[in-house]
This record gives structure tokens, C-alpha cells and sequence, in this order.
């Protein structure tokens, strides 16, 4: 079976694209495609992000750099009042990531309760270890 892309024009019906142009097109076309079936481009829901414990995350933040992770813990405030203040989630052994980009009203809601996270996750030697929150909720 062949492929043949064309263009149609009013005057002269038919014709092929240049022939640069098909490949690229369908590059672009596999693209696109592979982007939106990993999940890509901000997804608020679950797709595409890695299930991990903040232990795990606390054990080989090189591991999950840069990627969409899913995890549990409960939301606690640090330094109250403080210029520094900010929210983490503290998991088991007091393994807590840094919850960033979050509405801070909605995390005063929800301190001291068990929720999950799924955001971005980003680790560096001065900022510590971070999720870029994408969705958090309540869940017990």
C-alpha cells in the first residue's frame, strides 16, 4: 500500500506536495501523537505520572527529576508565619518534599490530612526536593 499526500487546489485539481514536505508532515504527525498519548503538556489527572513514597523520591531524587510523579503523605506547614513559611508532605520516617506552586489556602485546608500529590518532580542542592503541584486531594 502506498501513501500519497496531496493538495488540491481550485485551478489545477490534485497535486502532490513537495517532497520534503510529506516526510516532515508525517513526522510531525508521529510527533504529535507520541506527545499526547505519554501524557504530556500538563496533564491534570494521573496519566503518565510514576507512583512513588516520598522515601522513594528521598532515595533517588536523579531518578524521578523532571518527571510527573504520584505520591501520599500529609500536609504539614513550616515555619508558620514566618518569611519562609511553606508546605510540605511529610511520609513515613518524616520524609518530606516541598509542595510548590500549590494554592496556599487550599494547603491550609488540608494540614495536618493524608492526601495525594501528583505534580512535577524536581530536585537541586539549594532548593531541596520539590513537586510542582498539578493536582493534590484528600484522600483520608
Amino acid at each position: 500500500m502506498s501513501l500519497a499526500l496531496v493538495s488540491r487546489s481550485r485551478r489545477s485539481g490534485p497535486r502532490l506536495l513537495h517532497p520534503l514536505r510529506a516526510p516532515m508532515l508525517l513526522a510531525l504527525t508521529a510527533l504529535l501523537s507520541l506527545l499526547s498519548s505519554a501524557g504530556c503538556g500538563g496533564a491534570t489527572n494521573g496519566e503518565g505520572a510514576v507512583l512513588a513514597s516520598t522515601g522513594d523520591l528521598w532515595a533517588a531524587p536523579q531518578r524521578y527529576e523532571g518527571r510527573r510523579v504520584r505520591t501520599t503523605g500529609v500536609v504539614l506547614r513550616i515555619n508558620a508565619g514566618e518569611p519562609d513559611e511553606h508546605y510540605v508532605l511529610e511520609g513515613t520516617a518524616q520524609r518530606r518534599v516541598e509542595l510548590r506552586g500549590a494554592d496556599p489556602d487550599q494547603l491550609s485546608a488540608m494540614l495536618g490530612r493524608r492526601a495525594e500529590v501528583i505534580g512535577r518532580f524536581h530536585f537541586t542542592e539549594t532548593t531541596g526536593l520539590g513537586i510542582e503541584v498539578d493536582t493534590i486531594k484528600v484522600v483520608g
